[in-house]
């Protein structure tokens, strides 16, 4: 509908310029001169848009295969092609194919760098185009809100931590199902916000069972929150001693260098 909206305004204006700028007196004239016009601007719309889509598929499917064949890691050549791309684009008033997979995967790749500024600016620029996405999924979305909340913990953000936290659970209470991605979140939701907050007492109350876990991804993300809260307290020697028990294990997306800068992240702000 809006693109028919779209071309009625074009043709009006040009038949309007056709008469009253050109001069052109012939109506029949004019509607014609009028519709060529709206025509070749259309078809170039579409041309840039076609155009626009392929690099986006091919974009996408090049990030998937990689992060399939690297067990979700990408190259330093692929993060800087992502993040001219999306630092090229306007997020307004456009349809952008696969938007809300590119800003999770970017905005992953920064939080796994500890770069948590750069996660936030990347989230605000698209968040709205992220959100309204049709296509993005309720994991998406639980990733989005994961980015969010992580980001405002370690950043001390809390006002903006509690506005997300409050939209990520009227998310998930919107839904009748909880799925295991939503039930781990909200303890991490939880936990990151608890650490923010101070309350380190209620933080390892929360973090106790994700010790227990038989996944080795959730004890690995168990150690790093027991770090913080050892680093809440001021005890460098126990941040340390929780993140050389992280590194025992191996965990998907959590590698040794980013354990490595993760600890550096927190030890930095402790002095």
């Amino acid at each position: 509908m809006s693109s028919i909206i779209r071309i009625l305004c074009v043709g009006i204006i040009y038949y309007f310029a056709a008469k009253y700028f050109w001069g052109i007196d012939s109506i029949v004239f004019t509607v014609v001169i009028a519709l060529l016009a709206t025509i070749i601007v259309h078809g170039i719309s579409t041309f840039r848009g076609v155009k626009s889509t392929k690099k986006e598929y091919e974009l996408m499917t090049r990030i998937e295969a990689e992060a399939k064949a690297k067990n979700g890691s990408l190259s330093a050549e692929t993060i800087k092609e992502l993040e001219e791309h999306l630092n090229n684009m306007e997020p307004s008033g456009i349809k952008i194919p696969f938007i809300n997979t590119f800003v999770v995967v970017l905005a992953g790749y920064y939080q796994k760098k500890s770069e948590f500024n750069k996660a936030m600016d990347i989230l605000d620029k698209f968040s709205k185009a992220t959100l309204d996405d049709p296509s993005i999924t309720d994991t998406g979305i639980m990733e989005y809100y994961s980015f969010r909340i992580t980001s405002c913990s370690y950043l001390n953000e809390t006002d903006k931590l509690e506005s997300y936290y409050n939209d990520a659970m009227k998310f998930i209470d919107s839904k009748k199902k909880k799925n295991d991605l939503m039930n781990v979140s909200i303890k991490c939701f939880k936990i990151n916000r608890a650490i923010a907050n101070g309350d380190i007492d209620e933080a390892e109350t929360l973090i106790a069972p994700l010790l227990e876990s038989d996944k080795s991804d959730d004890v690995v993300g168990a150690y790093i929150f027991m770090a913080r809260c050892a680093a809440k307290r001021g005890d460098k020697q126990k941040v340390c001693e929780y993140f050389d028990k992280a590194a025992e294990l191996s965990a998907k997306g959590m590698d040794e260098d980013a354990l490595k800068l993760r600890k550096e992240y927190i030890l930095d702000r402790m002095n």
